[in-house]
This record gives C-alpha cells, structure tokens and sequence, in this order.
C-alpha cells in the first residue's frame, strides 16, 4: 500500500479493494489532486463509480490504494530503450539531458537497480560517472511506476510522460 505523501500529482497507481469494487482490481488510475485528502481520475471508469471510489478514497485511501510494479513495457511506453548491445542485466535506458541518462536494469527481478550515468562529452558510447539510485537488495521491493514518477522529477524537473 501507498502513503498519500508518497505520491505526486499525475503519479499512476492501481486499486486493490477485495471487498468493494472488484472490476477495477488493476485498473491504472491517476492522482488527479493532492491535498489532505488525495484525489484520483480513473481514465478507463464510468463516472458513478469514479465518484463512489473517489467517496471512499478520502476515507480509505492508504488502505487500497498501490503501487504499479515497473516492468518493461511500461518503461517503453515512458520512451525508455533498450540498450543496442548485450548487458548482463538486459538494461533499459531513457536520456534526461545534460550528458545523463537512466539506467534500469534487471526489471522486475530481486536483482532491479536502477543508476543515473554520466557519458562522456566526447566518447558518447562511455560512461564517465555513475550513481546508483535504488537498488533491490539495499532499498527492498521492486520498483513501482509512482516512484520512477518521482525520481524523473526530481531530476529533470518535468514530469515522465507514460500512456498506460
């Protein structure tokens, strides 16, 4: 489950409330506002049973409100590519501008990780610098697609584009 504070306006998550609303299990929504009390547009719902949902998010909105697990064709759909030559961990990358680039490998597994990396201002096939950002075995958990939002932002400044 999510903690309010952890999403951002136009981050994407899921529903998961076995006891209400069943044919919206796994259904992408999006964070439509964010106050004291989050807020969701549900793109793919007829409007009464958005309001109904929205009715209850206020009241319940950490308990059924989660992530979206990060896979490969999702980071397609955000513009990420896959690498031109083999890599041990099948990496996927996106470039964010200014010589860096994204780099997410092993998506999906307990081995996902995802880097940021410096290229080389002449050698663009080398990387001069690289961080590593989240890490399966150091932060625990796979990747959801809120905090791939959020770490875009935080270091581009815009938002990650993603048409789920």
């Amino acid at each position: 489950m999510i903690k309010g504070e952890d999403l951002r306006y136009g981050n994407w998550v899921t529903i998961d409330n076995p006891n209400s609303w069943p044919e919206m299990k796994g259904i992408p929504v999006r964070v439509k506002c964010i106050d004291h009390q989050p807020n969701l547009y549900f793109p793919q719902s007829d409007f009464s049973i958005e309001m109904d949902l929205a009715k209850a998010c206020y009241a319940q909105f950490n308990e059924f409100v989660c992530g979206i697990p990060l896979t490969e064709e999702i980071l397609i759909k955000a513009g990420f590519e896959h690498l031109q030559h083999f890599t041990v961990t099948n990496s996927i990358i996106k470039n964010i501008g200014r010589n860096r680039i994204i780099s997410i490998g092993s998506v999906g597994t307990p081995n996902e990780m995802i880097w940021l990396c410096e290229i080389d201002m002449i050698n663009q096939t080398k990387i001069t610098d690289l961080v590593c950002i989240r890490n399966y075995d150091y932060d625990g958990g796979k990747t959801d697609v809120h905090q791939l939002q959020n770490l875009y932002y935080s270091l581009t400044g815009e938002e990650l584009t993603i048409n789920l």
